[in-house]
């Protein structure tokens, strides 16, 4: 292994780390809006 190839893995583990924390935060939004809805319809 040489020693650029460390920052590359680095690098694509960061933006993999944002990626997937951009798709968690998405979701939670959708399931917290979902639960704002059917706590609005239960009133």
């Amino acid at each position: 292994m040489d020693g650029g190839s460390g920052r590359c893995e680095g690098a694509a583990l960061a933006s993999h780390r944002g990626a997937a924390r951009s798709a968690f935060n998405w979701g939670l939004h959708l399931v917290k809006a979902a639960m704002g809805q059917r706590a609005a319809e239960q009133t």
